[in-house]
């Protein structure tokens, strides 16, 4: 076989226009001594494919009686618990937005309303001492949270650049 026409089988074989006439030409030239010398790669691949048509399967001989003769299996009812999932949560939700309004938004007693927690001070100095020294502890907190979390969303950052 020509060089030319054999490359121009392999191309088509490879784009997968060849015709199995194509092919079969292919196969008889790769099994003679000259083809497979020239092209021992296209040879060796054509003989793997030529001994793997050669194996047999158990399947074309398993009796076909045999499947007549067992018994259905059982099909079990599979549960599916989305609707039980749902729920639950929406009792979460409604209990959880109770206990909200029962503690905070809604409180139980008048003196709740009035004043909860409150020091009256009738000294203006003093007022403004105790003013100070609230302002100050929850600016601490604030700092203390404020660092804590651009700390933590450093390392998350970090973390996601890492991950990439």
């Amino acid at each position: 076989m020509e060089i030319n026409k054999f490359n121009e089988l392999m191309a088509k074989y490879w784009e997968g226009t060849s015709s199995l006439e194509e092919e079969d030409q292919l196969r008889s030239y790769l099994r003679t001594s000259e083809g497979s010398s020239k092209y021992p790669e296209e040879a060796g691949l054509f003989g793997f494919f030529n001994m793997q048509k050669d194996i047999g399967t158990s399947i074309t001989a398993f009796p076909i009686e045999k499947l007549a003769e067992q018994e259905e299996p059982k099909v079990r009812k599979i549960i599916s618990f989305t609707n039980v999932r749902n729920i639950a949560a929406a009792l979460f939700i409604v209990l959880g937005a109770l206990t909200v309004w029962n503690n905070y938004i809604s409180p139980s007693t008048p003196e709740t309303i009035a004043c909860a927690g409150c020091i009256e001070v009738d000294d203006p100095k003093e007022a403004l001492r105790i003013t100070k020294e609230a302002l100050a502890f929850l600016s601490n907190k604030v700092d203390k949270s404020e660092r804590i979390l651009k700390n933590n969303i450093a390392k998350l950052s970090v973390n996601k650049i890492l991950k990439k």
